[in-house]
């Protein structure tokens, strides 16, 4: 029994191989795997209705969204030399995108291969939305737009995809995937400690500039903006408390593009 088990092993092992070598053979198991799980069977035309390629152009107003399709087409084809930003693609080779294909790169995206069981993989390299962005912008150059069935539609909008994504939500949901990136406000003790950090050092600009701006800042409940155009006359002492100063807030031009550049009075 192990003897059988074992030629399996090997026989599956080289049928993997096989299919990272040869980008030919990779997109036909892609397509078997889509039939297997789906249980249907392509028509004879299994993209798109026919249209005339030399009409067709592919969409550039979103040079946001390339990475991605460059990415995911280098992965399907595995071409040398690989596809750039400036690599034009033509709606055949779009059209041969199916659900399979955006979900094995969307899982080497997270967990690092192509295959990976939920239980047992952790999602360390992106988090659930950056694959969701990376699944609109594909979607974006997919010449077809509505769901995919039977061969035909946007394979974005599969199961499969969507399986991929909510796997990585699990997983982060559980403390699984990859550590968040999200910027939020300081904490008091984190502020307290940019201080102690800053004092710490020996260079003038660490040690007085940056501490000095920092608690202006705070104490404004400012903007980056308000302290890196304050000038050492705007501070006055109050005219009605003795106990108190008074300031001058001035906007930068940033701000100064959504409302008056007027100063105001800050007390």
């Amino acid at each position: 029994m192990s003897i059988v088990v074992a030629i399996a092993e090997t026989h599956e092992k080289r049928r993997q191989q096989q299919i990272l070598r040869f980008p030919i053979l990779k997109s036909t198991m892609m397509q078997a795997e889509l039939q297997d799980n789906e249980d249907i069977s392509p028509p004879r035309n299994r993209f798109a209705p026919p249209e005339d390629e030399s009409m067709w152009q592919m969409p550039h107003d979103r040079p946001e969204y390339l990475p991605y399709i460059v990415s995911l087409m280098n992965f399907f084809h595995s071409p040398i030399p690989k596809f750039t930003k400036q690599t034009e693609f033509t709606r055949s080779q779009l059209l041969a995108i199916n659900p399979t294909v955006i979900k094995r790169w969307l899982s080497i995206e997270a967990y690092g291969k192509e295959e990976y069981d939920p239980d047992v993989d952790e999602p360390k390299s992106k988090r659930a939305n950056s694959l969701k962005f990376a699944k609109k912008a594909v979607s974006y150059f997919m010449p077809n737009k509505p769901k995919w069935m039977n061969g035909v539609g946007n394979p974005t909008k599969h199961e499969f995809v969507t399986k991929v994504i909510n796997d990585v939500l699990k997983a982060e949901a559980r403390q699984r995937g990859k550590e968040t990136q999200t910027k939020r406000p300081l904490t008091v003790k984190e502020f307290e400690k940019t201080l102690e950090i800053f004092r710490k050092s020996n260079n003038w600009a660490d040690q007085i500039l940056y501490p000095t701006m920092c608690l202006w800042q705070y104490t404004l409940i400012g903007r980056n903006d308000d302290v890196r155009q304050f000038k050492v006359n705007n501070l006055k002492g109050h005219l009605s408390f003795d106990f108190a100063l008074m300031t001058k807030v001035r906007w930068s031009n940033l701000v100064g593009n959504y409302a008056s550049r007027n100063t105001y009075e800050n007390s």
